[in-house]
């Protein structure tokens, strides 16, 4: 059995009468209208996003004067832009009080560092695992398990550059 939707004209309200005024189909199309704008703005911002994309340096989340620490990683185009972001960089070893560590590791074994950095960062900080894409014998999955050892966890991933990934690690909320 074939059955045909029943139909109402959104225009007038079910047991109206024909000189009722049209406020249902008046008050779709402000909602549609307010929809389109929606639309229309947000295409806006995602294009503007896409033209203009955030410095690595800003995805990363370093504030203008951090004390950030840098180990392991020799990116050029990172450590400019860090060097323009902040003064108190400490580069080569893990400075006590950072406020973000950035910890380059090629292999599991480097990932022990990562309990060294999570003892350095200030209770609000960050530190960055950055690895090598593409090697199956060092993963993010290694990452998150040494980071869960040392007691932090993640809470973002990142492409470093077209080479390097970078996972986020923090102290969890309830033991700040």
């Amino acid at each position: 059995m074939n059955r045909q939707p029943r139909v109402r004209d959104v225009g007038q309200p079910q047991g109206a009468e024909s000189g009722a005024p049209q406020t249902c189909l008046r008050h779709v199309e402000e909602r549609t209208d307010s929809a389109t704008q929606w639309m229309a703005d947000r295409s806006h911002s995602q294009a503007e996003k896409i033209r203009n994309p955030k410095r690595l340096i800003d995805k990363l989340g370093v504030k203008p004067d951090q004390r950030v620490s840098v180990t392991g990683i020799d990116d050029a185009e990172f450590l400019e832009q860090l060097a323009e972001r902040t003064a108190n960089a400490s580069i080569g070893r893990i400075a006590k009080g950072s406020v973000a560590v950035f910890l380059g590791v090629e292999s599991v074994a480097d990932l022990a560092r990562i309990a060294k950095a999570a003892s350095a960062i200030a209770r609000n900080g960050m530190v960055w695992v950055v690895w090598p894409k593409g090697r199956p014998a060092l993963k993010e999955d290694h990452v998150r398990a040494a980071a869960l050892k040392a007691g932090l966890v993640d809470v973002k991933v990142a492409a470093f550059s077209p080479t390097l990934s970078a996972l986020k690690l923090v102290i969890p909320v309830a033991k700040r």
